[in-house]
């Protein structure tokens, strides 16, 4: 489990309402018109409060921008989960939530044990799980997003695949969520495919000077890259030397590496932040290279 995620909640079947209530994601949000320090009105610019958090704001904007609170947003998506998985698929769904700077930024993510696949090499074996993840956010910092990829159930390291934005609005009919059911389809499509693209990297050989290289590559501080060079040789020796443990090196760094939180509870949308990053690596010409490279 991710140890950016704190609250870790397996669904229970018999659960009426499937999902659990989390009050530190629950909150009620109002959006407001502002007023300057000299009490003038501040015009157009308007406020998201906390309800429950006397004088507190957690973004100003526009009085265009669309204010979606979390209560609509995420029980938006749990009913579409609902509607889109099997029961069975739903009954043991891990929770597990996070929320940043006063809960101006906030996710979910939902962990599918009952979709993985096994990834082998010839010194070990471990599975990935499907994973969804939701994140609202108040300070303008991100459009609503959602997100989908895998979990490695041996370290918890986590890999986003997939990650658009949220297109969210209110509707005659209450909130919405347009295309969400479609994304879920492409999402666990690109599971598929990416697990047995996972599994070519774990039969794929690698020299530890072409992987040295290709952290240098990535354009990361030298700190960074000693430390995922050390975290390579840890995962070789329970992989082997191979593309999937560079992966693993990576997603292991974005998923665990310490994090300053003494100004700011920024932590778990900090990680979220490097586990992006590390699908743009994924992405990158250093790691077509180094692709070319392996045996």
């Amino acid at each position: 489990m991710l140890d950016n995620f704190p609250l870790v909640t397996p669904l229970s079947s018999s659960s009426s309402d499937i999902f659990p209530e989390n009050p530190d994601v629950f909150f009620e949000t109002s959006f407001e018109p502002v007023n300057w320090s000299d009490g003038e009105d501040a015009g157009n610019y308007w406020g998201v409060r906390r309800l429950d958090t006397p004088g507190s704001c957690l973004g100003v904007h526009l009085d265009t921008y669309t204010h979606t609170p979390n209560t609509d947003f995420f029980h938006g998506i749990q009913d579409q989960l609902v509607e889109f998985f099997e029961p069975h698929q739903l009954r043991d769904v891990i929770v597990k939530d996070s929320v940043s700077y006063k809960g101006a930024s906030t996710l979910r993510e939902y962990q599918f044990p009952s979709i993985t696949h096994v990834i082998r090499t010839d010194k070990h074996a471990s599975s990935v799980m499907f994973r969804v993840i939701a994140w609202n956010c108040f300070n303008g910092s991100s459009k609503a997003r959602i997100m989908y990829g895998s979990i490695d159930s041996f370290c918890t390291n986590g890999l986003v695949s997939g990650d658009y934005e949220a297109s969210v609005g209110k509707r005659t009919s209450g909130f919405s969520l347009d295309g969400f059911l479609g994304r879920m389809t492409e999402g666990l499509q690109r599971f598929e495919t990416d697990a047995q693209l996972i599994q070519g990297y774990a039969e794929s050989k690698v020299i530890l000077p072409y992987v040295e290289q290709f952290f240098e590559e990535l354009g990361v501080t030298k700190q960074q890259s000693e430390r995922l060079n050390e975290q390579f040789i840890r995962e070789a020796r329970q992989r082997g030397l191979n593309l999937w443990s560079v992966i693993s090196a990576l997603t292991y760094d974005s998923s665990h590496r310490t994090i300053n939180t003494t100004k700011h509870d920024h932590e778990g949308v900090t990680r979220i932040g490097d586990q992006r990053q590390v699908a743009k690596w994924l992405k990158s010409n250093a790691w077509s290279h180094l692709c070319e490279r392996a045996a």
